[in-house]
């Protein structure tokens, strides 16, 4: 039995002007946060000067961060959903799709193994690279 799906994820290659103000990053997380499904209870976005956001929305099912470095074209981001890993799966494969990068490095993590012998931490690893 587990306890969540947490997807890790990097994703190089953004377009900057996508992820280097709150409104254009909160917009992204919106389309993410409305496609899959999860129940947002809250949000907060910081700012950082001259460039840079990090944001963290609280969901129903437990959370989704954010954190950019638009002159690298690089976003961090953690998908962290309790119970079923359908609404963790949908939600990353939405933010691989509005954020576009060209690279992605994602991990898939099944929480809370009763058995990590049985089973391993790490359920999946894999690497996309877009022409």
């Amino acid at each position: 039995m587990t306890k969540g799906m947490h997807v890790i994820m990097e994703l190089y290659g953004c377009p900057s002007e996508a992820i280097a103000t709150v409104p254009s990053v909160k917009h992204l997380i919106d389309i993410v946060v409305e496609r899959s499904g999860v129940n947002r209870i809250s949000e907060f976005y910081h700012q950082f000067r001259p460039h840079g956001v990090t944001g963290v929305v609280l969901i129903a099912e437990s959370h989704i961060s954010v954190h950019t470095w638009p002159e690298k074209g690089y976003v961090a981001m953690d998908i962290y959903t309790c119970g079923s890993k359908e609404k963790a799966l949908k939600a990353a494969e939405v933010a691989m799709e509005v954020f576009r990068p060209k690279k992605i490095v994602r991990k898939d993590m099944m929480r809370g193994l009763e058995h990590e012998t049985e089973v391993g931490r790490a359920v999946e690893v894999t690497e996309h690279t877009k022409l």
